[in-house]
């Protein structure tokens, strides 16, 4: 079943890691759960949790409020890397969205018509360490929807 809020948090994060030329490697769903990979490298602690604190951020702007357990998490990535709270860095993040929020809208549709893809398909396989049980989207379609909305 596609969970729509959880695509809204995932779609937040790849919007504000590509406003800050930060790579992603890819959306895709693990135990039911869509989630996403990132290439954090040499970015500052303020763009990373501003990253973190995306997904919340998406999910407040779209449905008016957020899924308290994938807060919780977000929340834990934000303190163990700088101590602070995810709130420190939702405005930010907000305002990137915002300003992005044709890419957002592209990336949310395209995760939700990949996944109705494969709930139909056999082919869902299990998932090695560094790998996706269900790739939504890859590197390469995410970062041509960024380039296709930058170019508008």
């Amino acid at each position: 079943m596609i969970n729509v809020h959880a695509i809204c948090h995932e779609a937040g994060h790849a919007v504000v890691a590509m406003k800050f030329g930060i790579k992603v490697l890819g959306i895709g769903v693990e135990n039911s759960i869509p989630t996403i990979r990132l290439d954090i490298g040499g970015a500052s602690l303020q763009k990373m949790c501003t990253v973190y604190a995306a997904g919340v951020a998406a999910e407040r702007i779209a449905f008016g409020g957020n899924d308290s357990s994938a807060a919780a998490g977000d929340q834990r990535l934000i303190g163990k890397a700088t101590g602070g709270k995810l709130e420190d860095y939702i405005i930010d993040a907000e305002k990137i969205i915002q300003a992005e929020i044709e890419c957002h809208k592209q990336l949310r549709m395209a995760m939700t018509a990949n996944w109705a893809d494969e709930e139909g398909s056999s082919e869902w396989h299990g998932a090695e360490s560094e790998e996706l049980n269900q790739p939504l989207l890859s590197e390469a379609q995410i970062k041509a929807i960024w380039e296709s909305c930058q170019s508008k």
